[in-house]
Formats: C-alpha cells, structure tokens, sequence
C-alpha cells in the first residue's frame, strides 16, 4: 500500500503566505495580533520543513510593521471654508478631467493634506514645490483615499511652481506628453476612451462608458493594470522573434515592458506583473518551468512588502483569484483552428469569471456574467488600441503626427465602444446580489465549499467552492 503525499508548498509560497498575512493582520488585529497568531504558526511551518524560521518569517516581520501613527491616526479637525493660500508639495500624479475641464491633485505640507482641483488645467509633476491662492471647500473625492478637503485654484491662481528633478517628475512629463498627443489627434470620447486605456490616469471618461464597462465586468481594461502588461509583452515577443523563429531577446523583452510600466507610474498591479514577468524570462533563459506557486509568490511577497495597504484591496483579490481561475482553466498544447482557440479563451474567462464571482459580490454585490464572452472577443481589439495608442502617443510626443494611425484607431476605438454598449443593454449586464448574507450563513455555505473541496481536490472542489460563495448571496436573507 503506498502514501501518496501532497506537494509540498516552496519556500518562496511560504514567505509570501506570512507576508501578506502579516500585511493583512495589522489592519484586522493589531501589531499584539500578528505577534501571537501568526509568529508560532510560521516558526513551527518553518522548524518541520528544516528551514530556518529567521529567513523566512523576516519578510512578515516587515510587512506587518505599520507605523502607530498610521493605525492609530486621530479624526482631523475639519477646515475652515472660504479663501485659503495653498503651498506645500504635490504628492500624487496630475489627474486632467478634459469634460470638467480641470486637474486635480493631491497637496501636502506636513502631515496636512489637501485636494487641488485647478481651473482650466495645469501642468504639475509629483515632487512640485507650488504656492496658490484658492477657495477651501467640503471634503470630497473619496476616490484618492479618505475624503480630503478640497481647494479650488482659479485660473490665474497658481503664483509660483518649483519644479522637482527626479526620475518619477521625468516620467511623469513623458507620460503627459504622450496623452497630449493622443488627445489632440484622436477627439471626443474615443480620445478619452485611448488615453485612459493606453496611460492610465489619462482623464475621466463619460459616464455612460464607465458604466457600460462596470455593468459588462470590463472595468479592469480602464486602468492599466497586468492585463496591459501581458498584452504588451506578448506582442513585443512576437514582434522581436524575427523570420528566423528565434527566442524573442528577454532583456530587451523585459527592458521595453519596464520602460512602459514606470511611465505608467509603476502602480502595485502593475509591479505584480513585472516581477511576474520577470521571474517566467529568467525560466526561460535557464531552461526551466516557472511553477503557478512561485509566479503567484513573488508579486505577493513584493507587495506586501512595498504596499502592505493594498493586501487589503479588491484589485489585489481579485487579480490573484483571476490567476487561481486561469490555472485551472483546461487547454490545449496545440489548439488547431479558431475555433478551438476562442473555445480556450472562453473556458478561461469563464473560469476566470467563476472564482473572481465570490468576491465581486461581497464588494460591489453584482456579477458581470457578459465578461465571459466580452473578454476574449474585445481582447484584440484592446491589444490593437493599446498597440497603436502606445505609438501614435510616442510620435506625437517627438513632434510626428500620424492621421492614418489615428483615423484607424478612432474607428477601433468607435467600434469597441459601440460592442461594449451593447452588450450592457442585455438581459443580465449585471445581475444584483439579492442580499447582504448573515456571517453564520457565509461561514456555513464556505464549509460546505471547503468540504467539497476537501473531498474533491481538483476543478470540481474548486468549482463547488466558489459556487457555495457565490449562491449564498442570491438567498433572501431577512
């Protein structure tokens, strides 16, 4: 009779797990919560692997310091309204509203923060020392973090701008130069749409777009993220592979892809996916398999680490249970035909769909089931508009306009819009959580999940798993 013994988890999994456990506990439990729940667990993981605890429960010792000050932040006094002089040094990327026609960013001086909404526009980097006269308002615009009092700087209100001379202000004028020229070369909506999509931060897009994306579950393809990423890097091997079917050259792979994500701002998802990326090139270049458990690690153990708040995000959750979706999708090593390749894409949006299911409900309490048809066939679309939107932007930037490149791609632009529209007006686009479950009743229905799983330890444990998390919310709770 022979033991069959389940893989064994690698070191690098084990340090990520107590990473972004210890980046997780502080905000549930407090730094005495982390001490005594999580240490002994790790020690003893550790000690019976033959490990040393010290190398590998250093990273959670890390992530999980979060400083007093941070956890325990007293409420702020709110400000006086009414005139107000603004200096202090701009912490957060400009963002340019072209329907409100303003920019807004983030001001701090000290531990006191402010957001500038300036008329008309203007032209500031992170690091920008600034001085203004502007008008102090109510709080609002809770989507830069916890709602911050916002100063309204009239045209002409800007008096004097320092400039900062560091590489993330370098990048930062790239990037607005490059959605200065899209803009200006692509109108309307389909501009907004290309310069959201291409650069992140580009601009607020209409409404009704983000709607339609929100309601088909297609939202993640506005902000650049590790979708754009792998999108990126799978067109530049194909393009740097040559005639000669030669391996595509990974320093310059992974040099070029940098390159697109620091001007980008090297966001937390975005970092994810470098690292990831990185890891599966240098596979490459040694010939061996890059395993699911350490492309999963790294990102996590980078960004508990560097980002310990964004563990707690949905961005963070829901990119790794749409990873967990895509590796348990089933493929072919050889699909022949279309058909069998759009059978591929679909089983893994599908997939993809399904364990990311649990989560969308208990944050935003809808399922965007269209996303599993929407995904796969508005991928080359989004592949062609980041594609040429990248090099349209970059000519631009250098002073060559390209119209046959932009009538191109607002005709893209004006299609994937009209496809995205569409699908929003069917039945289902989205389909609303019917309650808030109870804990006793999610706590149950994740039992009855873990023991499928338990019993089943392949797709089908997998799939009831997320299924139970998923049905609990579609029960008319009282």
């Amino acid at each position: 009779m022979h033991e069959t013994h389940r893989p064994a988890l690698p070191p690098l999994a084990l340090a990520a797990i107590a990473a972004v456990a210890g980046a997780l506990a502080p905000a549930m439990f407090g730094i005495a919560g982390v001490a005594v729940a999580f240490a002994p667990i790790v020690v003893a993981a550790l000690r019976r692997r033959g490990l040393d605890p010290a190398c590998l429960a250093a990273p959670a010792a890390l992530a999980a310091f979060v400083p007093t000050a941070v956890l325990a932040a007293p409420a702020a006094t709110p400000p006086l309204q009414g005139p107000v002089r603004v200096s202090g040094v701009v912490q957060s990327r400009l963002i340019i509203d072209d329907l409100r026609g303003d920019a807004r960013c983030v001001v701090a001086r000290g531990s006191d923060r402010v957001l500038c909404v300036f008329e008309g526009g203007a032209d500031l980097r992170p690091g920008d020392r600034i001085d203004a006269h502007a008008s102090l308002a109510l709080p609002g615009y809770a989507s830069f973090g916890p709602a911050l009092p916002v100063a309204t700087v009239p045209e002409g209100g800007l008096r004097s701008v320092q400039r900062a001379h560091s590489l993330a202000s370098a990048c930062e004028s790239a990037r607005l130069a490059m959605r200065r020229a899209l803009v200006a070369q692509v109108a309307g909506r389909e501009g907004r749409l290309l310069a959201q999509l291409v650069l992140g931060h580009g601009g607020e897009v209409d409404q009704d777009v983000a709607d339609a994306h929100r309601a088909t579950g297609l939202s993640h393809l506005l902000a650049v993220s590790g979708a754009h990423v792998s999108l990126l890097a799978g067109m530049l091997a194909l393009l740097l592979r040559g005639r000669a079917e030669r391996r595509a050259p990974a320093t310059l792979l992974l040099v070029l892809v940098g390159l697109y994500g620091t001007i980008t701002g090297l966001d937390p998802p975005v970092v994810r996916a470098l690292v990831g990326f990185g890891l599966l090139l240098l596979a490459q270049r040694h010939g061996r398999r890059l395993p699911i458990a350490a492309a999963l690690a790294a990102p996590g153990l980078a960004t508990a680490l560097l980002w310990p708040q964004d563990a707690r995000s949905a961005s963070f959750a829901l990119s790794y249970a749409a990873v967990a979706g895509l590796a348990l999708a089933p493929s072919l090593r050889r699909p022949a035909g279309l058909g069998q390749r759009l059978w591929i894409a679909m089983a893994a949006s599908g997939w993809a769909t399904l364990t990311t299911a649990p989560l969308t409900l208990a944050w935003f309490g809808q399922l965007a089931p269209w996303t599993i048809l929407a995904t796969p066939l508005l991928g080359p679309l989004v592949a062609l508009l980041l594609a040429g939107g990248l090099v349209l932007a970059s000519c631009g930037a250098l002073g060559t306009e390209l119209p046959w490149l932009a009538l191109l791609l607002q005709t893209t632009a004006r299609g994937y819009l009209a496809a995205v529209e569409a699908l929003a007006t069917m039945p289902g686009a989205p389909v609303l959580a019917l309650s808030v479950p109870p804990l006793l009743a999610g706590a149950a229905f994740a039992l009855f999940g873990g023991a499928a799983l338990w019993l089943w330890p392949d797709r089908r444990g997998a799939a009831a798993l997320c299924l139970a998390l998923t049905a609990v919310h579609f029960v008319p709770w009282p």
